[in-house]
């Protein structure tokens, strides 16, 4: 089925981000997550070298697509210490990371001991009734 994903995500980008190598990982992005069902940190890293990008430039690509105002992706974090996973919600991700900046002595470990244990993914925003995307 056609939609005009592709085209909104490539319109997007310049006005955000301007024209090179933006609009072209953008492209290349809206391609890969019509075939896609999810985009991890690996996925994006092997997806620049393939291509030729900086993977930096695609990780800042795939979060502008993931901002509210954007909405074309939405970013996921999974709790992989469960068997299925389950997805934390990105408030809580934010109270864990502000608490380890409030607290430098213990708070930056008990982050990273945390964050082993969460993966994130990027995925194309669900597409609720009645909606275009």
């Amino acid at each position: 089925m056609a939609t005009d994903f592709k085209p909104r995500v490539v319109a997007f980008v310049p006005a955000h981000l301007g024209e090179s190598p933006w609009v072209a990982i953008a492209s290349a992005i809206a391609d890969s997550l019509e075939r896609e069902t999810d985009l991890t940190r690996p996925d994006l890293a092997r997806f620049a070298e393939e291509r030729g990008f900086d993977r930096r430039d695609v990780h800042v690509v795939v979060e502008k697509l993931a901002q509210d105002s954007a909405s074309f992706v939405e970013r996921v974090f999974l709790s992989m210490v469960t068997d299925p996973p389950v997805v934390v919600p990105s408030k809580e991700v934010a109270r864990r990371l502000r608490a380890s900046i409030d607290d430098p002595r213990n708070g930056r470990t008990e982050w990273l001991d945390w964050a082993r244990g969460v993966k994130v993914l990027w995925r194309r925003q669900r597409v609720r009734a009645g909606e275009r995307r």
